[in-house]
């Protein structure tokens, strides 16, 4: 029988919301297709997810790398209790990329309020728990459903998932692009890689909006027109998504423009900036195919950044000279960076424009900017907050409880201390005027273990404070424990970095290294001088002016770091400590009223297809059914009456937490071939698929599963049966009466070999597609009246080729003309 498949949508369905969360049911396994939040952080909309959790979940798939796609996954992993041993999968970019979004997220929230909804540490937690997969691989999700990535053209990383079970395709497809753009290649030939599955879970989101007739061209004239005036410009951005196209695009317009690169700096703010753009260096293989073949032929990478600056905080930002462009999240301006600029510097600025390219949730300032512009004005209070340092005697104070709180430590957190300062990470007490999260600075250099629980640090320090004492009483050898390293099939460490393309510097020198260290163990035999180890352990004995191995001269022969490389390590790691001791406190602000006296303009850069666009790719798939999740009522309305008047398969357009029963209607079983049925197969390549035409009898096999044999299989085995039959009833023929009923024989099935069937036609023809073959066959064809056109003039004969609903319609004279186009046209067909 045919599966039993039910669409659960969330929220985001008949709603102008972003954030999206589905459920898939496919017989008794359940899957769960993103889990979006909005940048406010609602608990109350994850509400529907926690009986789903407490049932149990057996796989999550992330679609694309923002928010309103993963924005729930920490929240997910560490307050709702998806179990460890839940898979949750998405491509390498939405991996890195999501973790990228969220950290922002969180310290934009942070900034301005006692944000506690989820931590940093949830969120290396449950990104830990991500799978990286490639386009096109196929994942086994188990339960016979299997799980392929197919290209979205949105964001980096974004992926259409096909899930399939037998007969069953199931294609999730939501805010895709189709338009080729400087950094991807769009979704146009996904009908080609997917066509015609059984169910197509898609979205409305845009199926109203035109075509934008403002060109990117545009956008750049009044950006330069507003610099050139002596204003600044604002555009808000996502934080680690669509931001990466404009920061491309604002890279090559100024290297196209030199003269305006060297009067106006354009400044992307960012507090994991840095990290965002290293990561999307890395991911050169995830981008067009123009970018990565200039990397190929000339070692270019896009975010080689010559003209863009990326700065952390908006102290960084300002000290660059003006007029500038600034690129800050949010998009909705309710939090972050932009809300900032907005209320503090651009609205009351003639001169400034804020540029807005992305689409604004309805109910959001960004929303409200875009639809009323320079009319915008808003009455009432308006309060926004920022993090200041402590000053005076609010620091002495902080200070002073500090060091109470350390005069109040016991004995063994006062070794683990020592210990940590002995191996040079140094922690601090974060106080009351913190928020007593771990800095996001500080949380990428020390890692997410540093702040594990009491008890854990108790026993390490102690087991650390135990192991350095037997060392340097010399009872114990220095011990540890070399990384398992990575060897080929004859033994040969391999040197990944040696297959990188564009990866991050810190992750290759570490490779390199590790390389290098499990080369030099198996020179030596494995064994390392207990010398050399002793200096590690006990750093203090050095000489305090005793000279150093320089780079040049890198022990171990590993790769030397470079002077630049080691500025920036002690860079990052004195900014860490400085966030670490740094104290802090919010201070709000608060407007009377916020009236806009700077220019607003609305482009089009949110890389999501446009309605018409979006009704010929699902035209082109060309779905048996359609369950509509996410979009507006009109938007869902109007796509429904649409797929509904095209014809095109059963549509659903259920509500929020209604269930959309789409279980196909087809026959389908399960049946074993005999190897006689298997040598008699003619097999046909079709997609994904292998066809082959076959006759036979079903019949029970030893497992109790219905078994197909051929004819000829089948009668012998019941003529046997019947031999082996009549030979044991003659025991029991004396003792039968006269009276006795009569057992009729039933009537073995003809045992001749078949004469065959008709010929079956696999595919679809596109009239268009045939026209193409006729021309490259010498063989001119016209479109006239719907049909195609085949007319030689020398015998005045006429061949017309037309679609009627399954069936493909071949008029005319029986010509020469008429067997070539029939040739042709079989040719365009898998016959089985």
């Amino acid at each position: 029988m045919a599966s039993i498949v039910r669409v659960t949508p969330l929220y985001g369905v008949r709603s102008s919301a972003a954030a999206m969360c589905t459920v898939l049911e496919i017989d008794d396994a359940t899957f769960l297709l993103d889990c979006g939040w909005s940048d406010r952080f609602d608990v109350a909309l994850l509400e529907p997810l926690r009986p789903y959790v407490s049932r149990g979940i057996d796989a999550v798939l992330l679609s694309h790398p923002d928010v309103a796609h993963l924005g729930a996954l920490p929240y997910l992993v560490g307050r709702l209790g998806l179990p460890p041993a839940t898979p949750i999968y998405a491509t390498t970019p939405v991996h890195r990329l999501g973790q990228m979004f969220l950290y922002d997220a969180h310290q934009q929230r942070n900034a301005g309020e006692e944000f506690d909804v989820f931590s940093l540490d949830d969120v290396d937690e449950a990104f830990e728990r991500v799978h990286p997969v490639k386009y096109q691989q196929v994942i086994d999700l188990g339960q016979g459903v299997q799980a392929t990535p197919y290209p979205a053209g949105h964001l980096l990383g974004g992926a259409v998932w096909k899930l399939q079970k037998e007969s069953e395709e199931i294609v999730y497809c939501v805010d895709v692009n189709h338009r080729r753009e400087r950094l991807l290649n769009g979704c146009a030939m996904l009908p080609q890689l997917i066509s015609k599955p059984s169910h197509l879970i898609v979205g409305a989101s845009g199926v109203l909006t035109a075509p934008s007739q403002k060109k990117e061209s545009d956008m750049w004239s009044a950006v330069t027109e507003a610099l050139q005036a002596g204003g600044d410009v604002l555009m808000p951005v996502d934080s680690a998504g669509r931001c990466l196209e404009l920061v491309l695009a604002a890279e090559d317009y100024w290297e196209q423009h030199r003269h305006l690169a060297s009067l106006y700096p354009v400044v992307f703010v960012q507090h994991v900036g840095q990290d965002t753009i290293e990561f999307a260096r890395s991911l050169i293989e995830w981008m067009s195919d123009a970018v990565v073949n200039a990397f190929d032929s000339k070692r270019e990478n896009p975010f080689a950044l010559r003209h863009v600056q990326v700065v952390h905080d908006l102290e960084q930002a300002d000290a660059v000279p003006g007029p500038k462009v600034m690129l800050a999240p949010l998009v909705s301006l309710d939090y972050g960076f932009s809300r900032l600029l907005l209320l503090r510097k651009f609205a009351a600025e003639p001169r400034s424009l804020v540029v807005l390219s992305d689409r604004c949730e309805p109910g959001t300032l960004g929303f409200r900017l875009a639809v009323e512009k320079e009319k915008l004005h808003l009455r009432g209070p308006l309060v926004y907050a920022e993090r200041v340092p402590l000053e005076g005697e609010e620091r002495e104070r902080w200070e002073r409880e500090r060091q109470e709180a350390g005069a109040a430590v016991p004995p063994v957190a006062e070794s683990a201390a020592s210990t940590a300062a002995a191996t040079g990470n140094a922690t601090a007490t974060v106080g009351a005027a913190t928020t007593g999260e771990m800095p996001l600075e500080a949380h990428h250099v020390l890692g997410a273990e540093w702040a594990s629980s009491d008890e854990e640090a108790e026993d390490e320090a102690e087991l650390e404070n135990r192991y350095r004492e037997l060392v340097q009483r010399g009872v114990m050898l220095p011990h540890e424990d070399a990384p398992v390293p990575v060897r080929d099939a004859y033994g040969e460490v391999i040197d990944v970095c040696a297959y990188m393309i564009g990866e991050d510097p810190g992750d290759v020198r570490e490779v390199r290294q590790a390389v290098a260290h499990q080369r030099q163990q198996q020179d030596n035999g494995g064994v390392k001088m207990v010398d050399e180890r002793m200096e590690e352990v006990q750093p203090e004995r050095m000489d305090g002016d005793a000279e150093l191995p320089s780079n040049d001269r890198a022990p171990n022969g590993t790769q030397p770091v470079t002077d630049a490389e080691q500025a920036d390590d002690a860079a990052a790691m004195t900014f860490a400590d400085e966030a670490l001791l740094m104290p802090t406190k919010l201070v709000q602000h608060t407007l009377p009223e916020l009236s806009i006296q700077c220019a607003v303009r609305n482009y089009d850069m949110a890389g999501l297809a446009d309605g018409r666009s979006l009704r010929q790719l699902i035209i082109g798939m060309a779905p048996q059914r359609v369950v509509i999740v996410h979009g507006s009522e009109r938007e869902t309305a109007a796509l429904a009456e649409y797929l509904q008047r095209k014809q095109i398969g059963k549509v659903y357009t259920p509500r929020a937490r209604e269930v959309a029963d789409a279980t196909s209607d087809t026959s389908v079983y399960r049946l074993q071939l005999s190897h006689e049925v298997l040598r008699r197969c003619r097999w046909r390549r079709v997609l994904d698929y292998e066809l082959a035409w076959v006759e036979g009898v079903t019949a029970t096999g030893d497992t109790h599963e219905p078994v197909l044999q051929t004819m000829e299989a089948y009668v012998a085995a019941r003529e046997q049966e019947q031999a082996g039959g009549a030979a044991a009833s003659k025991v029991d023929a004396a003792m039968r009466t006269a009276k006795a009923p009569v057992e009729m024989t039933a009537a073995l099935p003809d045992a001749h070999p078949s004469p065959g069937h008709r010929t079956v036609f696999v595919g679809d023809l596109r009239l268009t597609d045939l026209k193409e073959t006729m021309t490259k066959s010498l063989m001119p064809a016209e479109f006239a009246g719907g049909a195609l056109c085949v007319e030689n003039s020398k015998c005045q004969s006429v061949v017309l080729v037309r679609k009627q609903q399954q069936n493909v319609v071949l008029e005319g004279g029986l010509c020469d003309e008429f067997f070539d186009v029939r040739d042709l046209i079989y040719s365009q067909f898998v016959t089985v």
